[in-house]
Order: C-alpha cells, then structure tokens, then sequence
C-alpha cells in the first residue's frame, strides 16, 4: 500500500517564506516615468506602458498572496484530519 506523510509545521513555515516574498514584491516601487522624453506622444505612450505594467504587477502581487493562505489552510485540514483520525483509534482502542 502506498502511504505519504504532510508536515503540517513545514507547510505553515513555507507559507511564513511565502509571504515574506510577497509582501518584499508588493514594496516595489512604481515603475518610474521619465518627466520629459521631448515629445508629447512618446511621454504619452510611456507613461500609458508604465501604468499598465504597473496594474499587472499589482494583480501579480494578488496572485501570489493566494500562495501562502492555501498553505496555511492545508497545513489546517491536515492537523484537523490527524487529530480527527487520532481520536477515532483512542475510541476504537477503548479509550487507551
């Protein structure tokens, strides 16, 4: 019979990395414009690529706060279903 085991604690100390790194990506500074490029439309259109690559960091930065909530909610249903399973065998042991 195959088997595999889940370290509740390494899980919640994965997610503990997890969001150190989100929260270091979502401190990056803005993307900076430059303020005067000599033309009107380029200074336009650089700011217009700067804005959206900014909005797609941030939904990015979203995206990964995801990560660590997931870990710290699997590491939960593990140690719930151990504690579960744990106290099923003591009452099938008679309470051993």
């Amino acid at each position: 019979m195959s088997t595999f085991s889940v370290d509740p604690d390494a899980l919640t100390s994965t997610a503990g990395v997890a969001r150190k790194l989100v929260d270091a990506a979502a401190a990056g500074t803005p993307t900076e414009r430059p303020a005067d490029v000599g033309h009107d439309i380029l200074a336009d259109a650089i700011g217009h690529f700067a804005s959206r690559t900014d909005d797609a960091w941030r939904a990015r930065v979203d995206d990964l706060r995801r990560i660590p909530d997931a870990l710290d909610d699997s590491a939960s249903t593990y140690e719930n279903a151990d504690n579960e399973a744990a106290a099923v065998v003591r009452r099938a042991d008679g309470g051993l």
